[in-house]
Formats: C-alpha cells, sequence, structure tokens
C-alpha cells in the first residue's frame, strides 16, 4: 500500500487535483458562504423629489466562478516537508440582490435599482496542503442610483485568511460591512447601511 505523503510528494498537479477537488471544496465553500449571508441585508433608504421616502431590505448573495490550480514544492532548509502542494484560485463576487421581487419593503415603496447596488468582486487562493487562504485582491463596485453611475474603489489584497473556511467567511462578511461604512452614507438623498 503506497502511503499518502509518499503519493504527495510525487503527485503531479492531475494527481493532486483528483486527491483534493478543488472545483468541490470551492462549490461548497460558496453555500457555507450564502447560508452565512442569509443572516446579512443590505437597508437602503431612498428620498425622492417628492419629499417621500421609502426603506428597503435586499439581500446578498454569492457565487464562486472559474476555479484554476497550480502545483509548488515548498523548499524547506529546516527539515520540513517538501511535498508538492496543491493552490487553487477561484474569484468570488458578492452581489446585493436589486431586483424588486426580492426587496423586503419597510417603508414606502420598492425601490428601482437598474443596476445593483453593490458588488465585491475578489481572488481567492488555497493552499490545499495547509489549508491557508490568501485574497489577492478585492474590489467594490457601487452603483448610485441618482446619478447613475458607478463608484469602483479597491478594498485592499493582502490579507492571509487563516487555515479555515470560518475565517474565510468572517473576512468577506467584514469587507461588506467595511464597503457599506465607506459609501453608504456618501450618496445625497439615500443611505444605506447593515441590517
Amino acid at each position: 500500500m503506497i502511503k499518502l505523503k509518499k503519493l504527495l510528494k510525487e503527485a503531479s498537479e492531475s494527481e493532486l487535483v483528483d486527491i483534493h477537488n478543488p472545483s468541490k471544496f470551492w462549490k461548497d465553500f460558496g453555500k457555507l458562504l450564502n447560508k452565512d449571508l442569509t443572516k446579512r441585508k443590505l437597508q437602503a433608504t431612498v428620498m425622492y423629489k417628492s419629499g417621500e421616502w421609502s426603506r428597503v431590505e435586499v439581500p446578498f448573495f454569492a457565487n464562486t466562478w472559474s476555479t484554476s490550480t497550480r502545483i509548488v514544492q515548498p523548499r524547506s532548509h529546516s527539515g520540513g516537508s517538501e511535498d508538492n502542494e496543491l493552490i487553487s484560485k477561484t474569484k468570488i463576487t458578492i452581489t446585493s440582490k436589486a431586483d424588486s421581487k426580492d426587496q423586503k419593503v419597510i417603508r414606502g415603496e420598492k425601490i428601482e435599482f437598474a443596476d445593483g447596488i453593490m458588488d465585491i468582486s475578489m481572488i481567492v487562493e488555497l493552499n490545499h496542503d495547509s489549508m491557508n487562504f490568501s485574497v489577492k485582491s478585492s474590489d467594490l463596485s457601487w452603483f448610485n442610483p441618482f446619478k447613475k453611475d458607478v463608484f469602483k474603489m479597491d478594498l485592499g489584497a493582502s490579507y492571509s485568511a487563516g487555515n479555515s473556511s470560518g475565517e474565510l467567511v468572517d473576512y468577506i462578511a467584514n469587507e461588506i460591512a467595511v464597503a457599506v461604512k465607506k459609501r453608504g452614507k456618501r450618496i445625497k438623498k439615500a443611505e444605506f447601511k447593515l441590517a
């Protein structure tokens, strides 16, 4: 019987993909993230020219896209492992669902957000051997419902999200909170916050 350690040391990228199944991992992570996002809503309050205002709650939804892989062989000088390691990379998008059917009206009427409200797009890498996540980029797009333009901002990319899916989910929840805090009160006659 071949020991897993020996197999990993000699494994090619395709063999490591078969062992770790990164596409399934990221699909399952997307389900975990969406389960967490069901607890969070973006509350939008918009004042109309008539002086009337509406307030709605809009849910968040996440997707994972286009998983790619590469193989690395760490060079250890301290007697540690030199086994081949599989790195997978995926794009995670978090969107505030702006369709009127997804809005929960708190006051007034449903609000028309033709181009959505907020999108966060991040590139995340995972070392399947150590289970360490690294966020390589994180970008915010925020639609202005009055000017019909999109504000874009780099949220930063130097974060290492520890070694559990839960820590990465917490990091993403924090990114959402930061994005809403930075842009939520900067649009005239509108205010956005987390509900």
